[in-house]
């Protein structure tokens, strides 16, 4: 049954004054026609005080030409309606973003009747924006001052730390036969330090540049990538790595960092492996927008409560006197992969079960 024009303008009215964003009638000249609920909650005067502006009084000023600028081209009909962002002065004196979309109705000889604006109130949205903005500026600066640090103290820490390093090989040399054996042994403690802290220096400098590397995108053939970075490793006698990849798997991805994290993985299972530890295996595969690689070893394994903190800098679970670990080579993975968008975690951690890291890394479909 077609409903009677009353019930449609009714409805319609309904429609205006309730609707949950703000709807204004504008006049060419810009002085509102009629105004909804919406809208006057939105900038805070009643409908009768806006109904006595225009829309020129409450635009901010550095945003009033470009809206001028769009109503005439509007109206010179260039245009059929456009959107902007803005800003509104509340009747308090607060500043309203809002998203604003304007039509034009015209009457039957083509002149212009008035504006439909539409006005949805985006202040939250751009405050959000703006917060996140300035967190990413300040996580950047943190990052490059971080980045700094780090070179201007590997490089001005070894320096004097290889002249330590030459004043002991000197006083052994010239000195061996009249020191004391405790002396001696003293004197290869203090090399053996020596040596250890200007590794962690170089780790460290690693570390400031991951993230250096992540427009070095190319297309590889992934068995190849994970089969040099086992060639680069010195694997003990007995101990193998086996490989698991497809020949003809290719894919477009930023080879320096991801040649990085396989090598630190595997490398981590050949120095971490158990007495009877013998072997690790590297899995890899597409899975959709990611390359997922699956690093297994038959070690010790992690247990469950220590596997985010392996990640750690500097962390290591034995104590260096008992293993030559920096504790930055897990650090460097989690990084590198937070940089690339990836995503890693560690699997069937349970101690003297051995150990799998899952590593799921985008590839940029070339």
């Amino acid at each position: 049954m077609k409903r009677d024009s009353q019930t449609q303008f009714d409805d319609f009215e309904s429609a205006f004054h309730y609707s949950g964003i703000g709807i204004g009638l504008v006049a060419p000249d810009g002085s509102w026609l009629r105004v909804n609920r919406a809208l006057t909650e939105i900038v805070g005067y009643t409908e009768e005080e806006l109904l006595a502006l225009d829309f020129q009084t409450i635009t901010h000023a550095d945003d009033l030409e470009k809206d001028l600028s769009l109503v005439q081209e509007v109206l010179a009909g260039k245009r059929r309606s456009y959107r902007m962002e803005k800003r509104y002065w509340a009747k308090d004196g607060r500043l309203v973003w809002i998203l604003l979309t304007v039509s034009l109705v015209r009457h039957p000889d083509g002149t212009p009747k008035y504006f439909i604006s539409q006005i949805q109130d985006i202040s939250n949205e751009k405050r959000s924006i703006e917060a996140l903005r300035k967190n990413n500026q300040e996580l950047e600066r943190s990052n490059r001052e971080l980045g700094d640090f780090a070179r201007a103290a590997g490089h001005d820490l070894r320096s004097p730390l290889r002249g330590v390093q030459m004043l002991v090989d000197m006083m052994v040399e010239d000195y061996a036969d009249a020191l004391p054996d405790r002396c001696r042994e003293q004197l290869l403690l203090v090399k053996q330090r020596v040596t250890r802290m200007e590794a962690l220096l170089k780790s460290l400098l690693q570390y400031a540049r991951v993230g250096a590397d992540v427009d070095d995108i190319r297309v590889v053939k992934v068995r190849r990538l994970l089969e040099s970075q086992i060639e680069l490793l010195g694997k003990p006698d007995g101990y193998r790595v086996d490989v698991d990849c497809p020949e003809s798997l290719e894919v477009s991805v930023a080879v320096t960092p991801l040649a990085m994290v396989v090598r630190n993985l595997i490398e981590n299972c050949i120095k971490h492996r158990s007495e009877s530890g013998r072997m690790a295996s590297v899995r890899a595969r597409e899975q959709g927008p990611f390359l997922e690689v699956v690093v297994s070893d038959d070690g010790p394994g992690i247990p469950a409560e220590l596997r985010e903190k392996v990640f750690a800098l500097f962390r290591t679970l034995r104590r260096r006197d008992d293993l030559e670990a920096s504790g930055v080579g897990l650090a460097m993975v989690k990084k590198a992969v937070e940089v690339a968008g990836g995503s890693i975690e560690i699997c069937d951690g349970e101690a003297g079960r051995g150990v799998t890291f899952r590593l799921a890394w985008p590839t940029t479909g070339s």
